[in-house]
């Protein structure tokens, strides 16, 4: 069922639905030469606004960062809430500027977004690691590479994305 693939919570995509369009995206690639990259994006200190504001707040603000991610990109393109904190998205057609691109100005829109909260505003930022995927690779290679990038942004900083060198 449609349900089975949705994540409640923010309604994306879940990491079921992630997987079956990472598959078919390296199939296309194999077969046709279709490009494309991911987006692996971790919500910075999330652990911090949970603690402080509670579950509730924690939960507004996977909802806003869903809206601007999904808000922002193509048509042809995937958001999906690849579990807790962390969103995956898939890039056509992306060449390594296009993916750099695409990542700094979702990056940015999410540092420039907040949540009303009684008399704060409650702000948030994510970090990123973004790959262009690979023929010779199934989808976990493809996601652990996206993955040591984003720790390499967690280890160094955050909030900002980090490309394969």
């Amino acid at each position: 069922s449609r349900a089975a693939l949705i994540d409640q919570l923010t309604s994306l995509p879940n990491r079921r639905l992630i997987e079956m369009r990472l598959a078919e995206s390296l199939d296309q690639l194999k077969r046709y030469y279709l490009p494309f990259g991911i987006i692996f994006a971790d919500v910075d200190y999330f652990k911090q606004i949970n603690d402080t504001y509670g579950h509730a707040v924690g939960d507004e603000i996977l909802r806003m960062v869903s809206q601007t991610l999904s808000a922002n990109i193509r048509a042809s393109d995937l958001v999906g809430r690849w579990g807790g904190e962390e969103f995956l998205l898939i890039i056509q057609q992306a060449a390594p500027h296009t993916l750099a691109k695409v990542a700094e100005k979702l990056r940015m829109l999410v540092e420039n977004s907040g949540l009303h909260h009684g008399q704060d505003i409650i702000r948030t930022t994510m970090t990123m690691g973004a790959v262009v995927a690979r023929e010779d690779e199934d989808f976990h290679a493809l996601i652990e590479r996206a993955d040591a990038l984003l720790y390499e942004g967690k280890t160094t900083g955050r909030n900002r994305v980090v490309l394969e060198a």
